[in-house]
């Protein structure tokens, strides 16, 4: 009974992230900007969250490591979670990086094509744009798959618990 929730915890830590992207994605042609325009104050909103999960998911794999380095004999139940906890918080890490220089990258766009515009003329701050498709893309594509490794490898993490 405890795998079959555990295996239901795993699929809504993949499902919920993509429902999340999948209505950003949809709301980006929403009103006057919808979901397309980024901030500064936005953006750095959003790194500091990826920070803080690349910061957690690095220690959670160095805790990890610590536990299978101690010598002691485990069952191939706990290799199995440790693999695949690791394996997920380094892709968080990996991911969250790739979220955060897409992000970066993409305000630098966004700022310049507003510098460029009509809209240059009556904007009152010029810290914000509109991104692209592609730059909306990257950065829900690389955001969702930060967020899927960093629930599902605390998931695993957390499947440890019951486990040693």
């Amino acid at each position: 009974m405890t795998a079959c929730i555990f295996w239901i915890l795993v699929i809504v830590a993949v499902v919920l992230p993509l429902w999340f992207v999948l209505t950003v994605w949809h709301a980006r042609n929403k009103g006057k900007y919808g979901m397309r325009w980024i901030t500064k104050d936005s953006r750095e909103m959003y790194v500091k969250v990826l920070e803080t999960a690349a910061a957690a998911s690095a220690i959670s794999s160095s805790i990890l490591a610590a536990i299978v380095s101690s010598g002691e004999p485990r069952t191939q139940v706990v290799l199995v979670s440790v693999r695949w906890s690791v394996v997920c918080l380094i892709g968080c890490i990996a991911f969250a990086l790739v979220t955060m220089l897409a992000l970066s990258r993409a305000y630098d766009l966004a700022r310049s094509r507003l510098l460029e515009s009509e809209l240059a003329k009556v904007a009152t701050t010029y810290e914000q744009g509109p991104l692209s498709d592609s730059e909306l893309l990257w950065i829900l594509t690389a955001g969702y798959f930060c967020l899927v490794g960093f629930f599902v490898g605390f998931l695993f993490m957390g499947r440890l618990a019951f486990q040693i």
